[in-house]
């Protein structure tokens, strides 16, 4: 068989980051701890 990936990468344009950020911590996603809240929207 082929290789099968463990993880998805999925980069998303957002209006308002504060409530992605909310939304997605809320149903379990975590931040990059790399990057600083005011590059991940860059």
């Amino acid at each position: 068989m082929g290789v099968q990936a463990d993880k998805i990468f999925v980069n998303l344009p957002v209006k308002d980051l504060n409530k992605s950020v909310e939304f997605f911590t809320a149903i379990g996603f975590e931040l990059n701890p790399s990057l600083p809240m005011k590059m991940q929207h860059v």
